[in-house]
């Protein structure tokens, strides 16, 4: 009984973005949106979004500001 407290209280595993992870990230003139990273260009990822006010677009956003859509 007491193993399956003790994996939700192992620390995850830190997310590595890599091409054609599903993301959620927020966007300061969108609000919340999810997509899948299409290309990582540097310190960016070229995100195609799937939902919001930018469905159909590709931005390019900060790696440090996605969340891995789980």
């Amino acid at each position: 009984m007491i193993e399956p407290l003790v994996d939700f209280l192992r620390p995850l595993p830190e997310w590595i973005p890599k091409v054609g992870d599903l993301i959620v990230t927020d966007l300061p003139f969108s609000g919340r949106c999810g997509g899948r990273i299409l290309k990582i260009e540097g310190i960016y990822a070229r995100i195609g979004f799937i939902d919001g006010d930018v469905a159909g677009m590709w931005i390019p956003v900060e790696l440090d500001k996605l969340l891995p859509a789980i």
